[in-house]
């Protein structure tokens, strides 16, 4: 296990971004081209473990294909 005083918010980001994928999903359930999608809840409760102090905040999110 990693030693949570090295434990950088980058570094969780990077591991949580290549983890992602249809089975860590809600419902599991894909979008082609977005592999964040439905992984909201999943990657709070991660963050949430390693970084308590941060709060999580339920928001919307707009996605524009601009």
């Amino acid at each position: 296990m990693a030693d949570m005083n090295q434990l950088s918010f980058l570094k969780l980001r990077e591991a949580v971004e290549a983890s992602r994928r249809p089975d860590t999903a809600y419902l599991e359930v894909e979008q082609e081209g977005n592999p964040a999608f439905c992984n909201c809840y999943p990657t709070a409760m991660v963050m949430q473990k390693f970084f308590p102090e941060m709060g999580i905040v339920k928001g919307e999110v707009c996605v524009s294909d601009a």
